[in-house]
């Protein structure tokens, strides 16, 4: 009898993702680098195609995703280009009017005189000079001073000036003209508010609609009752449980990024997570005492990061979370033992699929660095943490006293949280250094405290939440006041992190390691603003004069933070004015 041979399942097989989503996102990188064209990319990804069907294996597999990510991004950022009018653009801003549908929550920038409001519009319809064309399928992004309050799914016909977005002025500012590339849009729309005529409304996904409408009266609810002086907190509470951290000030989030916690300031895969497991615990519960299958309590974790998603406004970090934990709870649904590296290479190619442009975002990156640090790290760190705290192994068991059992438990639990803590920073610290110029070894220590206090702000807004269906409105304010002081305790906390010594660390950008023996850089600033950045050998760096207060965080503090500089070492102001020495404060 013949005996036949099977290859040990080896991690190639076990997690067969792996390799798949690696190519595929290779793909959308060097389409990103190289950009072939569609007719090249095509092509590539039919010879990929056609050579996986004639030699069905892995290598051929491979190949296929990596010229179907290419193909893909390079469909979904490069259709814009075709866009009505958008090559008349290259050089000058072209008039035009434009019908379409708001399809991104709009924004108001208060601090401007006028206020501003920017949101992309999906464009039906646009004219110039009398000549009219079709544009579905393209985005454009608008930009107009006193427009009158619009919501998502809004139709609109306005009038301004068509133009390709600038790319940065100044060295170390925010690409955002490779930002809206990113996302397949291409043109940028200048106007008024009062050339805006309001065709209709209720255009917009339904889905999304109702998620922001939701998030709306989450907001209300979980700050009724706050007085003035828990108006920080109150917007720290909702930067914490929906997400909205545009509402909250600037030195507030600094306190979290400075501690190397702005994930539990914001929205992020540690809230969906909080979310899905106190979900799952409390179905546990009744499904045991209901009699009812163990898969209940995962269907009920899946439909609760579902729910959270969507009452967050859908927000990109908590989208990613929600669709990483629920392909990774899918698989015990249908009997499968769940695996972090598969499960993860499957949200990645999910998420992709969607938007390519995800590939090349922070919180993206951040997300899955972050998810594979812990899974292969977490382990030996918690292992290594717990030894000192582990009883003798040749002390006999009866001889261990209560005390002695009790501090190895307790050793044992706060081991686990310090390692997953330490392999959630070594995953994240290099893009902390690349993106944001900071590393915060403090966070180790400073995760331990603030993501329990995460978990009690996320408690007790949901039990706020519930209480506001009560008729009477004190139980929910009483709920919220209590919500003001965990808010304020994490606050303070996360400030005092922030600034313990050698917690964390300015570090230069990547091109700027080196420096000449004297960097002068003069900052290209609007409205006849002036500032010069003097970055000297040995790490001394110095302003002459500061730019005005509009231009510090956009202009002034990017320019410092890429030197580490962000404290300088002098500042000589050569006028008294404010687009001199308006941003002296803020400095």
């Amino acid at each position: 009898m013949s005996r036949e041979r099977t290859a040990p399942l080896g991690r190639a097989t076990a997690d067969p993702l792996v390799a798949t989503a690696a190519c595929f996102v290779a793909g959308i990188a060097l389409c990103r680098l190289c950009d072939p064209g569609l007719a090249v990319a095509y092509g590539l990804a039919a010879a990929a195609f056609l050579g996986w069907i004639l030699w069905e294996g892995n290598l051929t597999l491979q190949l296929f995703a990596l010229a179907a990510g290419a193909l893909l991004h390079l469909f979904q950022t490069g259709a814009d280009r075709s866009g009505p009018f958008f090559d008349r653009i290259e050089s000058d801003p072209l008039p035009v009017t434009a019908t379409g549908v708001v399809v991104s929550p709009p924004t108001t920038s208060p601090g401007t005189s006028p206020p501003r409001t920017r949101f992309h519009l999906g464009v039906e319809r646009m004219e110039s000079g009398g000549v009219a064309a079709e544009a579905y399928g393209n985005q454009i992004a608008v930009d107009l001073r006193d427009a009158p309050p619009l919501t998502y799914g809004d139709r609109l016909r306005l009038r301004g000036d068509l133009e390709k977005p600038e790319p940065p002025r100044n060295p170390a500012s925010f690409d955002y003209a490779g930002f809206l590339r990113g996302q397949g849009i291409h043109a940028e729309l200048w106007g008024e508010g009062r050339d805006l005529e309001k065709l209709e409304s209720g255009r917009g996904n339904p889905l999304v609609a109702v998620a922001l409408r939701a998030r709306g009266w989450l907001s209300a609810q979980l700050t009724r009752g706050l007085g003035a002086d828990d108006g920080e907190a109150g917007k720290l509470i909702c930067a914490m449980a929906l997400g909205l951290r545009d509402e909250a000030p600037a030195h507030l989030e600094d306190k979290f990024r400075l501690s190397g916690t702005l994930h539990v300031f914001a929205v992020s895969g540690l809230h969906v997570g909080i979310v899905a497991a106190v979900a799952w615990f409390a179905a546990a519960l009744l499904a045991a005492a209901a009699g009812l299958p163990r898969g209940v309590a995962t269907a009920a974790a899946i439909g609760a990061m579902v729910a959270y998603a969507m009452v967050t406004g859908l927000r990109p970090s908590a989208c990613r979370a929600a669709v990483m934990g629920s392909i990774f709870f899918a698989g015990t649904l249908v009997g499968r033992e769940p695996r972090v590296l598969n499960s993860a290479a499957a949200a990645a190619l999910a998420i992709l699929l969607l938007d390519t442009g995800q590939l090349f975002r922070p919180g993206f990156q951040l997300s899955f660095l972050v998810l594979l640090s812990i899974a292969t790290l977490a382990k030996p760190a918690c292992e290594l943490l717990s030894r000192p705290f582990r009883p003798d192994p040749f002390l006999p068991a009866p001889l261990v006293t209560r005390r002695r059992r009790a501090v190895a438990v307790a050793g044992r639990h706060g081991a686990s949280l310090a390692g997953v803590s330490a392999a959630a920073w070594a995953g994240a610290a290099l893009l902390g250094w690349l993106y944001f110029g900071l590393a915060t070894p403090v966070s180790i220590v400073a995760n331990i405290l603030l993501v329990p206090l995460a978990f009690i702000v996320l408690g007790t807004a949901a039990f706020a939440v519930a209480l506001a269906l009560v008729p009477h409105p004190l139980p929910a304010e009483l709920a919220n006041e209590a919500n003001a002081l965990w808010a304020k305790t994490a606050a303070a906390a996360a400030g005092a992190f922030s600034e313990l010594p050698g917690g964390h660390w300015a570090l230069p950008s990547p091109g700027h390691l080196t420096r000449d023996d004297c960097e002068l850089t003069i900052l290209d600033l609007p409205h006849g603003g002036a500032a010069a950045h003097i970055a000297l050998r040995g790490g001394g760096d110095w302003l002459i004069d500061c730019g005005a207060a509009r231009s510090f965080e956009p202009v002034i503090r990017p320019q410092l933070l890429a030197h580490a500089a962000g404290r300088p070492d002098g500042l000589l102001l050569t006028h008294g004015d404010g687009d001199h020495a308006g941003g002296a404060l803020p400095l």
